[in-house]
């Protein structure tokens, strides 16, 4: 039998504490023990696939682009190395010679975490805690992306309707229901964020201010200017950010290929 080692993406399992004052592991961890032995042993292996983790294979490339662009990491691109120890085994999304990334795709804006501030399971973090280990960084990123669902996905829920609804026939009545559900999931949670903002800025302003935009003490001229002049600023931050895009994206594929240059001239 091989030697015994944990999956990077299983280690928040056997890190559970027991219910049970007195017992050394928990039930979770004893199973996850179990389907490894049944694995190693017999061959047996559990597999487990569902369309938030087909979407998250599916657009993981895409989900990695976005991190680039929104992190300001240069050129990023899926790594395949794998790496293990005398004890653990895993294959980062990401390995950066400076950090490493862990890419999540929402399976659509109401479980992607808009408001959260910790890494929403535990899992998540040991599981990161492992490739640092493994790989010798001292810096890893838990990223959460939101990316359009494939067209194909879609469908399959517009499938599953469907079957539900015991129809061999298309309806398209259905199909628009379908359609219209999963785009309101998205607004809603859109909304809700911007409302959330709104909000936010509204405090900050009476903190800042001493008054809210019900002030009488303004004429309209007044109004007009202020508006002006928070448009000329959108325009400038819009081209300083326009140029921070193409100032990175040049330089990461520039380093991109060059360390590709590097990689091949090395086979050679």
């Amino acid at each position: 039998m091989k030697t015994f080692k944990i999956r990077c993406s299983a280690i928040g399992k056997i890190m559970t504490s027991p219910r049970t004052k007195g017992e050394l592991l928990s039930q979770t961890a004893k199973t996850y023990i179990e389907e490894e032995v049944l694995r190693a042993k017999y061959g047996v292996i559990k597999t487990f696939s569902s369309r938030y983790t087909d979407k998250g294979n599916l657009v993981e490339d895409e989900a990695i682009d976005m991190a680039s662009n929104a992190l300001e990491l240069g050129f990023l691109y899926k790594n395949h190395e794998h790496f293990e120890n005398e004890f653990l085994t895993g294959t980062p999304d990401v390995n950066t010679n400076d950090i490493l990334l862990d890419v999540k795709s929402s399976w659509d804006a109401t479980t992607f975490p808009f408001f959260a501030t910790e890494i929403p399971t535990k899992d998540y973090f040991f599981q990161l805690q492992g490739y640092m280990e493994l790989t010798g960084k001292t810096e890893a990123l838990l990223v959460y992306c939101l990316v359009n669902t494939p067209a194909d996905m879609i469908e399959d829920e517009v499938r599953r309707a469907h079957w539900n609804a015991r129809l061999m026939d298309e309806s398209q009545e259905l199909r628009d229901e379908v359609l219209k559900r999963l785009k309101q999931e998205v607004e809603d949670q859109i909304v809700k964020s911007v409302l959330a903002k709104y909000v936010e800025r509204s405090n900050t302003g009476l903190k800042k201010y001493g008054t809210t935009l019900d002030r009488e003490d303004l004429t309209l001229d007044q109004w007009i200017n202020h508006l002006l002049e928070e448009l000329m600023d959108a325009t400038l931050y819009l081209s300083r950010i326009k140029k921070e895009i193409e100032l990175h994206y040049v330089k990461g594929f520039s380093d991109g290929y060059r360390e590709s240059n590097k990689t091949n001239k090395n086979k050679g």
